[in-house]
């Protein structure tokens, strides 16, 4: 399948919101307790795209049909320690995974923040998201931090 990888604009915000759900339906498959799926507000889109510490890519195939797309936005601390970059999310639409897009976008994302002059880039990921996993793992990501739940 060919396909490219771009910066998103205002205009992509309609197919943004059309996607996203899809990663909140991921989310409540391995954890329904905590997930639901619902839209995310266009408000939070919007931002992202305008804002320049952050960055939206999104995966299209040639007819401009949206494939995926990639949230990230640059951290700084209040002490002393790099800049760093947070993949806020990562989806490929369930009909499209498995063909290498997950991984363009990372690619993106990558380059973005080596542009940005950035030390690394952090993430979160469900325990039982296993197929997001191996794709971090095989880009290079490890684990470097814990978080944990008690039910109450």
């Amino acid at each position: 399948m060919s396909y490219s990888i771009r910066t998103a604009s205002l205009k992509d915000i309609p197919a943004i919101e059309n996607i996203y759900p899809y990663l909140y339906e991921v989310m409540h498959n391995v954890q329904p307790e905590y997930y639901r799926i619902r839209q995310q507000e266009m408000s939070f889109f919007r931002e992202m795209i305008v804002k320049s510490d952050g960055e939206i890519f999104v995966a299209e195939d040639k007819n401009g049909r949206m494939l995926g797309l990639a949230l990230l936005e640059k951290q700084e601390t209040a002490i002393d320690e790099p800049k760093y970059a947070i993949l806020i999310d990562l989806m490929v639409h369930p009909t499209f995974r498995q063909q290498g897009i997950g991984d363009s976008l990372l690619d993106a994302c990558t380059a973005w923040s080596k542009a940005k002059k950035l030390s690394y880039i952090e993430l979160d990921v469900l325990e039982e998201h296993k197929d997001a996993i191996r794709l971090y793992q095989e880009k290079g990501y490890k684990d470097a931090s814990r978080i944990m739940r008690l039910e109450l």
